[in-house]
């Protein structure tokens, strides 16, 4: 069995620009509108990618596709990836007490979730965000036979 190893060094987000856009993040979302065309901001641009497929936007139970852009390839190089789609479930949204959205990830590789949550504190403060991750549930291996 062949067994594959790589290491990818990630350059950590300042913590207070991540916290300032993530207190910005459901004012953008419920003025977003959703319609037959997909989801549209509030000045009417269209969000690419993005379409509310069950429920009621932005309510708890509603779920929205993100489809990403196909890779575009440069002459002479491999055919790019192709888009992907992925599936956004509001878990909870009340901004008096909190705000969760679950991004449920399958594949080949690997089965497991990740999830976004802000809460308002028991007492006073400001909203933090929160990320978590479930860990995989599954996954595959590589082997090759010479």
């Amino acid at each position: 069995m062949a067994r594959f190893h790589h290491t990818v060094t990630v350059t950590a987000l300042d913590r207070a620009w991540f916290e300032e856009c993530a207190a910005l993040t459901p004012d953008v979302v419920e003025a977003t509108r959703t319609d037959s065309e997909g989801a549209l901001l509030e000045a009417g641009e269209k969000v690419p990618g993005v379409r509310l497929v069950r429920g009621r936007h932005p309510r708890t139970g509603a779920r929205c596709t993100v489809t990403s852009a196909p890779s575009s390839t440069a002459p002479g190089s491999a055919p790019g990836a192709p888009p992907a789609t992925m599936t956004v479930r509001i878990r909870e949204w009340r901004r008096s007490t909190g705000i969760a959205v679950e991004h449920p990830s399958s594949g080949s590789l690997c089965d497991g979730a990740s999830a976004g949550e802000w809460t308002r504190p028991a007492r006073g403060g400001t909203r933090r965000p929160a990320r978590t991750s479930r860990p995989p549930t599954h996954c595959g291996r590589s082997t090759s036979r010479p």
